[in-house]
């Protein structure tokens, strides 16, 4: 009797135990926030549900309060999900959209057919509830149907689909313990921004007295790493930097300044010694697999005169061959930061150069953000150098790259051997104001 009752305790602790352990797998199968076809859906987004099979289309599911997996799609061919994938981390503005991973459809380099995947890393969940936005399309009665709010008016121009996450719970938890908190819950916020039509204008520039608001108008921080910040301990620059410092700078990058970064690292020969970048490349992405990585004028290699000539001339099928050498390099980096720097005071000259820069980043690299870095004033190689760039020349910057690119960085604020102060008044600011006004 003792060894029966000895069997029945240990048989109930571990089925007890497997049940918790049950119930905790289960728990965090899923934390989408919107999980019926009731959820009031903000104007500019349609819901994550296909209005024509009744059957949710987003999915997350959160490993724990860090680690998050997104599944787009139901796995039907006939459903084609856009490569990108928009989320948040902090409740309200959305990341550089992360490249979904999923067979491609037929012929198709920016198209997955059937089902869709991502894995997102929160380091810092700042908020409850993070957002994640897809453009979905279904071949349905012999045309495209994408992002649908009604059977009746949908076309192949549709609205992103936004879905909703938690980290902190679950969908079990919210049915079950909490519904009358989580009725609230699975809304979406109405106030939350369509991705997708938002064309970043990063900050690199180094003036000193910089306003603190410029940010407030749309003029984003962005990090960038120079190589001094790569040898805190000094040593021979044209050797790789320690394994160590990349780590501590990938660390400090993701942890301290966002998920985005700019690299700039300028001595090594392109593209004899790539390797190098590359090296520097894999270690940070190790040590934060999330981090955002982009390298200033790497890749393609930055030029000019054999550039401007145009596809057809052999000088720019030349620079293309040389751009070649770079692929492994565009297949490992995130964003793509080529040259548009000012040199000369031809602007169709520059406009035909910042172009082919643009166009062979997207060459090299067709599915990854291509962000144009201008300067507003003329570069210092040449006799005009440091001088600004006039109002009407860089406000054709801008508006190029908003035309090719999918964003633009303006360096500057440096002249000779120092830091410039901030101008209020420059004519380069006051067309960077007016671009942003005209965005809203």
């Amino acid at each position: 009797m003792r060894r029966i009752l000895l069997f029945l305790l240990v048989f109930l602790s571990f089925s007890s135990g497997a049940f918790l352990v049950l119930n905790r797998t289960m728990a965090m199968e899923s934390c989408h926030g919107i999980t019926d076809t009731n959820a009031n859906i903000p104007s500019e987004f349609s819901s994550p549900w296909n209005i024509f099979t009744d059957t949710i289309m987003m999915k997350a599911s959160c490993l724990n309060t860090n680690n998050v997996q997104i599944k787009i799609g139901t796995g039907d061919k006939s459903q084609y999900i856009w490569h990108e994938l928009y989320y948040t981390k902090d409740g309200k503005t959305w990341e550089v959209p992360k490249e979904l991973t999923g067979d491609y459809a037929p012929e198709s380099k920016k198209w997955i057919a059937g089902q869709a995947a991502a894995n997102i890393n929160i380091t810092k969940n700042i908020s409850k509830k993070n957002y994640i936005a897809a453009y979905i399309c279904e071949w349905n009665n012999e045309e495209w149907k994408c992002g649908c709010t009604s059977k009746e008016k949908c076309t192949s121009k549709g609205k992103w689909s936004l879905q909703f996450f938690d980290t902190s719970r679950n969908t079990q938890d919210q049915e079950n313990t909490q519904q009358e908190a989580d009725d609230q819950e699975t809304q979406p916020d109405d106030n939350v921004s369509t991705p997708g039509k938002d064309f970043p204008v990063y900050d690199m520039t180094m003036y000193t007295n910089k306003p603190d608001n410029v940010e407030e108008i749309g003029f984003k921080k962005l990090n960038i790493l120079y190589e001094a910040s790569f040898y805190p301990q000094g040593g021979d620059v044209n050797n790789v930097p320690s394994e160590a410092a990349i780590r501590d700078l990938a660390r400090y990058s993701y942890d301290e300044k966002g998920p985005i970064v700019n690299v700039d690292l300028e001595r090594w020969k392109v593209p004899e010694e790539v390797d190098k970048y590359k090296y520097v490349l894999d270690i940070m992405k190790d040590e934060r697999p999330d981090l955002q990585i982009g390298f200033f004028n790497l890749p393609p290699k930055f030029d000019y005169w054999r550039a401007i000539n145009g596809p057809d001339d052999s000088k720019y099928k030349e620079w293309q061959k040389v751009n070649d050498r770079l692929q492994g390099f565009a297949d490992a980096v995130d964003i793509l930061f080529p040259n548009g720097y000012t040199f000369y005071e031809d602007v169709e000259g520059w406009k035909k150069y910042a172009k082919a820069q643009i166009d062979e980043a997207r060459r090299l690299a067709p599915n990854k953000p291509v962000y144009l870095t201008i300067w507003p004033q003329y570069h210092d190689s040449e006799p005009i150098g440091w001088q600004y760039v006039p109002a009407d020349y860089f406000r054709a910057q801008l508006e190029l790259a908003k035309q090719y690119a999918d964003g633009v960085v303006i360096w500057g604020g440096w002249t000779i051997d120092r830091k410039d102060p901030w101008d209020e008044n420059a004519p380069w600011w006051q067309e960077v104001k007016d671009f942003l006004g005209s965005m809203e």
